[in-house]
């Protein structure tokens, strides 16, 4: 087994995926405890993937949030490329589906929520998952939810579509603009989410099928499915969610995970108090109905059922790479480079419980001549089948790897620089593409001054990024950004205040380079806050409608109360009060109770 990978001293090896290796270790001078993943030997042969990786694992590392899987670094060490982050110990949810099966609907919810804020976090920075599935979520020893492999699906490129079958076991949560092979952008995301959240109440995917092709063709072409028609004991209002979640149409489907976080939070307030916490009788399809219906090269894919093919023994994207998501009774504790040379002719073991069998031809079956026909016709139809099906792989393959047209980048280019959930980590590669190619193009100005633009924002956001884990020898300006920036994290407009003053007292000292890095990081998050600021007074004067209107109601129902029993429509109107008055922007509102009050006591 190996002994180290650059600092981190190997302890254990604790899985394999299909693209590599899962360790423990710990750093050989702090000790610090992480995963490291280590890549297959072929990767680091690939240059334009070596400088993928380096740039995608360089953007991931912006990524600091509780619900996510923290990546530390990255390195190479004798040709083998790999990366440490942190270590959690816990079962993923595919992994939770699997033994528990159904997880009560109070419980999605808490955990969707979570979900939704860690995914605010990454597209906050340009950042899209493209692989949300229970495999990819951890469930931490607390109890939250971990999110893992960011980004992962872009580094390795379209290329693992076809390779060692990498798509196998992620259709089912993949959204129909990336079956179809588009990019994918925030609202890609939130349609994985909402296909998770079906999974974790139903037991199973959305469009769970007996093969790949009719679960990509089911998801771009049926309608979404109820919960409430699988009879499942689950909020009305929730259903809506998943469902509108599950949308075709990227334009149909709730816009951000901070509105998701909104709708849940609210049917959570209207509902608390009427449903009960659990599913009744939760099932789980275990029924095998198609023989040897596993995540597999030509298997069925979808239904979570206990004879399933461990998913971290599938060869799809990168696999989870917390220790408790892998398993680990298959493969050998002593491991050497020959080994990981040579894996990919190995025989990857299967899990006891799976489902599998094997079938004896009878001699005296053969001796049957229809029945030999029979079966020389049904190989012809399947070599047929199975030449076909790689035909349209080739093709597929092929219309995939071929270079965008200038119209086409610019298409994807324009809706990242109007849409702010979109990648613009994916848009700046597409604008250097544009401009590489395209230098004679009408466009070619505008792009390439939007990219200069773009480039200088993810240097300072880096710039910010180094600062916050160097606070000590940190100067006054910086820290005082800092401060800024960290300032009532729920509240936009307080921000607005703190970065306007911060602007205001640094931006006239041109000769302090700190000083001006600071103040064009601060007009950037400027903009940002002022419009979630505009956002968040839009909600509030909405919701100071709906109250207001309520609390006329409330009084009018006490004025006429009081011509029968007074004092209890005294005690109505102060209930009403203490009631209200946790809501610190209703204080104009709570006037008319306040006068109302006033107005019975007089009469007393």
């Amino acid at each position: 087994m190996l002994k180290q990978l650059g600092p981190y001293i190997i302890d254990k090896q604790i899985g394999r995926g299909g693209m590599g290796f899962v360790y423990a270790a710990h750093h050989e001078d702090t000790d610090e405890v992480v995963a490291i993943k280590m890549l297959s030997v072929g990767f680091a042969d690939d240059e334009n993937f070596r400088n993928r990786f380096s740039l995608e694992i360089e953007t991931l590392k912006q990524l600091h949030h509780d619900g996510i899987v923290e990546i530390f670094g990255f390195g190479e060490q004798d040709g083998i490329l790999f990366y440490s982050m942190e270590l959690v110990d816990g079962p993923s949810l595919y992994e939770t589906l699997k033994s528990e099966g159904p997880v009560a609907w109070r419980d999605v919810v808490r955990m969707t929520i979570e979900i939704c804020h860690a995914l605010k976090h990454a597209h906050d920075r340009g950042v899209i998952h493209r692989d949300l599935k229970p495999s990819n979520l951890i469930v931490s020893p607390s109890g939250s939810v971990k999110l893992v492999d960011f980004g992962i699906a872009r580094l390795f490129g379209t290329a693992q579509l076809t390779a060692d079958y990498a798509v196998v076991g992620t259709a089912d949560y993949m959204s129909p603009e990336q079956a179809e092979g588009q990019r994918p952008t925030v609202r890609s995301d939130l349609y994985s989410l909402g296909a998770v959240m079906y999974a974790l109440l139903s037991g199973k995917p959305p469009f769970s099928s007996p093969s790949i092709a009719q679960v990509i063709h089911r998801l771009r072409h049926d309608p979404p499915p109820s919960l409430l028609d699988a009879q499942l004991d689950v909020p009305r209002e929730l259903n809506h969610i998943v469902q509108q979640l599950l949308s075709k149409s990227p334009d149909d489907r709730v816009p951000t995970p901070l509105a998701v976080i909104h709708r849940l939070q609210a049917m959570q307030h209207a509902l608390d108090s009427h449903l009960p916490s659990t599913i009744k009788d939760p099932v789980v399809d275990v029924t095998d109905t198609n023989a040897g219906a596993t995540y597999s090269d030509n298997a069925p894919t979808g239904e979570f059922t206990r004879g399933e093919i461990d998913e971290d023994n599938s060869p799809t994207l990168l696999r989870p790479t917390l220790q408790g998501a892998y398993q680990t009774g298959a493969v050998s504790d002593e491991l050497s480079l020959a080994d990981i040379e040579s894996e990919s002719a190995e025989v990857t073991s299967v899990d006891d419980g799976v489902h599998s069998h094997f079938t004896r031809v009878d001699p005296t079956h053969a001796q049957d001549q229809s029945s030999q026909k029979r079966g020389v016709i049904a190989s012809i139809l399947i070599a047929v089948g199975f030449l076909a099906v790689i035909g349209g792989i080739f093709a597929f393959t092929n219309y995939m790897n071929r270079p965008a047209t200038a119209e086409e980048l610019l298409e994807h280019i324009l809706r990242a620089r109007i849409d702010p959930g979109s990648d613009w980590a994916q848009a700046h590669e597409e604008m250097e593409d544009f401009i590489g190619r395209f230098p004679d193009h009408d466009q070619y100005e505008e792009i390439k001054q939007l990219h200069d633009v773009l480039a200088s924002e993810r240097d300072l956001q880096k710039y910010i990024d180094k600062l916050s884990m160097v606070t000590e020898s940190l100067s006054v300006v910086e820290l005082q950004l800092l401060s800024a920036l960290n300032t009532a994290t729920d509240d936009p407009q307080a921000r607005v205040v703190q970065l306007k003053s911060f602007i205001a007292t640094y931006d006239a000292f041109i000769s302090d380079k700190d000083a001006v890095r600071c103040v064009d990081f601060a007009k950037i998050q400027l903009k940002h806050f002022q419009q979630e600021a505009i956002q968040v007074d839009q909600k509030t004067t909405r919701l100071r409608a709906k109250y207001r209107d309520e609390i006329k109601r409330i009084v009018a129902a006490a004025a006429e109360l009081a011509n029968a029993d007074h004092e209890r429509a005294l005690n109505m109107l102060h209930s009403a009060k203490a009631l209200f008055s946790q809501h610190e922007f209703l204080n104009a509102e709570l006037q008319l109770i306040d006068d109302a009050i006033e107005k019975l006591t007089e009469f007393q």
